[in-house]
């Protein structure tokens, strides 16, 4: 039985139409990955790759080397270079506090880290830590800056990058970073009998007691010395408010109030 022409003729216009959609969409699929292609060449050639790397902040820390175990090198292509990841490997340097990648295109890279400084050294037994003002160890290698001595038994082993969990040190760390650094990289702070802290300065002791109110403390020594101290006294700051001074002629000591 033969088919209708009619009927034959639609069929393929049907069939004819369908192909010439379908190679319609093909091709602007094909347009489309063409164009993404040629984006992504581009944004990887010579103009958007990496000729510039602004750095600040930088004095200790290892985050130049950084920079280059991350490929943040001059040549990368900027699109490669996630700023977040970058970010996360610097922090992890113990000297660095924070820090902030950024891209500016076509070609730069800025980097701003903010880094810690050290503020004393604790000598606990045979080891010898530096400890940076928010109380984390940083490596000592190389730091030669006059700084305050803790001497404190007892203290727990600790690696850079860790925070320090003493008491008795984070205590004595705040009473010398908040005194002068000029004072405190003078003095050595230890605990004596009865787990009392003191601080020893040339020509002068200075009894700190238990270490509570150590900001308190160090404000009242500050004070005491501007007024005037005559070598070899003895200052008690077991209460802060109430300071006294035994002057080497003195017995006991005098009251500062």
């Amino acid at each position: 039985m033969s088919m209708d022409p009619r009927i034959a003729a639609r069929r393929r216009e049907v069939i004819e139409g369908s192909a010439r959609r379908s190679l319609l969409r093909l091709g602007k699929w094909l347009a489309v990955l063409l164009a993404l292609v040629a984006v992504g060449w581009f944004i990887q050639s010579d103009p958007f790759r990496v000729s510039v790397i602004e750095m600040s902040g930088i004095t200790r820390s290892a985050a130049a080397e950084l920079l280059v175990a991350e490929q943040v090198v001059e040549g990368r292509p900027m699109v490669l270079i996630r700023p977040g990841t970058v970010e996360e490997a610097l922090i992890d340097d113990p000297w660095i506090v924070e820090a902030t990648v950024g891209l500016t295109f076509p070609d730069m890279v800025e980097v701003a880290v903010r880094e810690r400084a050290p503020a004393a050294w604790l000598v606990s037994g045979s080891a010898r830590l530096l400890l940076a003002a928010d109380g984390v160890i940083v490596p000592g290698e190389g730091v030669s800056d006059p700084l305050p001595v803790v001497r404190m038994g007892g203290v727990e082993p600790a690696e850079p990058g860790e925070q320090l969990e003493d008491s008795r040190a984070r205590a004595s760390l705040l009473f010398l970073t908040t005194l002068d650094p000029l004072l405190a990289s003078r003095g050595v702070l230890g605990e004596r009998s009865a787990g009392e802290l003191w601080f020893s300065l040339p020509g002068l002791d200075v009894r700190l007691g238990r270490p509570i109110e150590m900001a308190e403390k160090a404000a009242a020594l500050t004070a005491l010395l501007e007024r005037g101290v005559p070598p070899g006294s003895e200052v008690n700051l077991i209460a802060p408010t109430r300071p006294a001074v035994a002057t080497p002629d003195t017995n006991p000591p005098a009251s500062d109030s």
